[in-house]
Formats: C-alpha cells, structure tokens, sequence
C-alpha cells in the first residue's frame, strides 16, 4: 500500500471542503504547470520526529533511550512529553492491542481511495473502545480533535468494517504548545461519517460542475493548486471588494464625527 492517496486522510479537510480541488490538481500535475511539492523544513522536522517516536515508544512506561541519542534538548523534550501522554491514556485500559505508523485503508468500508499511516492506535477489546492518537508536532497551527476527518478516517482504517468496537476517543497530541485534545464518538457516528460526508466528497469529486469548487480560508490554505484556481481568484476578488468597501465605510463614519 502506498504511503498516501490522492485522497489521504491528511488532506480530507481540503476535500470535504472542496472536492474540486482534486482533480484541478492532478490535471495541472499532468500538464508540469505545478510540480509536486517538496517537504518544507518544518515537515522534515515532524517526519523526523514521528520516527523517533516509533522508535522511543515500545509500549506503556518502555520507552527506549537510545532513540533520542542527537536529537537537540528541546525535540528530546516533545518527544518525551508526547510519550508521557500516551502514557496517561493507557491507564484506563485492560486488555490492548497497539500498533504504531499503521497502514490503513477505508477499503472494508467501500471507499479504497482513501488510505494512509495512521501515528498510533489502541483498541481495548475489553472495553470495545479504540483510541486513535496523533502526533502534531509542530506549534503554527492549534489542531483539535472534535470531528477532525483525518482522525475520522484513521478511526475507520484502523478498526474496519464490520467491527465489534463501540466508541472511538480521537486524541491530538501537540506538546510544543502543550495542547492535548481529545473527542469521542461512537461506531455509529463514524459510520454515518463515513457514508455520508465523505463519501458525498469523493463522489463530488469525480463529477463534473463548477459546483464542486468551494474556496475558502482553510480550504485553499496548503492547496497545491491555489494559484491556478479560477474559484479561489473570484474569492479572492470578493474579499478584497468587501475588505475596501468596509475602509471606505469606516472612513466615512469618522469624517462624519470630525
């Protein structure tokens, strides 16, 4: 299975949000107008340090040392405090079986296009419980676990369909801004996730229609094909519009007041 999909759990936010953007992108890739994007600095830092983070984390309280043998004091330190987390979540649990940088595949639930590596999951057989954890290691950007479709889709992957399990904790793991966030939900909400919202954009996304490009803020953010949108240029000439006729208002009120 390859490392990621055109639709990979990472990039779901973007493909809820506007399922135009896929296909727009693969057409310019084809045609060399953009290139696929190399890893930024700051993504080599956080695959790095998902390595280690495999290597350190052997299970609850065994953590192996020697894996943080280079690393500068203040990766060390977000490695330790991430496995310090996990840590914390195990003691809730009985009977487990834990995989870490697991492939997983949407496929048991009819949807092959989506696939990825999920950081590290736990399910409690005892409990029918499985926590899906991810490690955000960088501090641009607050994540949160509440209905987050890369979550959403490592929840699926990991446990499959038909499955036994009965509710998902979705945990996002950011040490470098102290933030730890988690939301559950249940088997039944994932799976009406799952066939609803996402499969509607997946299908969007192989269809024809102007319809299906939704520009916005987050959307457009780390899309590859933003500056070649059509969309998103109307967007933006919108919000510029508004932004003007806003100074303008304003500077009208005030020299009513003078």
């Amino acid at each position: 299975m390859a490392e990621h999909s055109r639709c990979s759990p990472s990039r779901l936010s973007r493909i809820i949000a506007c399922p135009g953007s896929v296909e727009l992108i693969d057409n310019l890739m084809i045609t060399s107008t953009i290139q696929k994007s190399k890893p930024s600095e700051y993504a080599a830092r956080g695959t790095m340090l998902h390595k280690v983070m495999e290597k350190y984390y052997y299970g609850p309280k065994v953590h192996n040392t020697k894996a943080l043998d280079g690393l500068e004091l203040d990766d060390r330190v977000l490695i330790e405090d991430a496995a310090e987390y996990l840590d914390l979540v195990y003691k809730s649990i009985q009977s487990f079986n834990a995989k870490s940088e697991v492939s997983v595949s949407l496929e048991s639930w009819g949807i092959p296009d989506v696939y990825g590596t999920l950081d590290y999951s736990i399910i409690d057989w005892v409990n029918r419980h499985a926590h899906i954890i991810d490690w955000k290691f960088g501090s641009g950007v607050i994540v949160y676990a509440k209905e987050n479709p890369q979550l959403l889709a490592y929840a699926a992957g990991a446990v499959k369909w038909p499955t036994t399990v009965q509710n998902i904790t979705l945990h996002i793991v950011q040490p470098a801004i102290d933030h730890y966030d988690t939301w559950e939900c249940s088997i039944n909400e994932l799976y009406d996730w799952v066939h609803g919202t996402l499969a509607i954009a997946i299908n969007e996304c192989y269809s024809s229609g102007i319809d299906k490009f939704v520009p916005g803020v987050e959307q457009c953010r780390w899309c590859e094909a933003k500056n070649h949108c059509e969309a998103r240029m109307t967007f933006s000439r919108k919000q510029l519009s508004n932004s003007l006729r806003l100074k303008k208002s304003w500077l009208h009120v005030r020299l009513l007041k003078t």
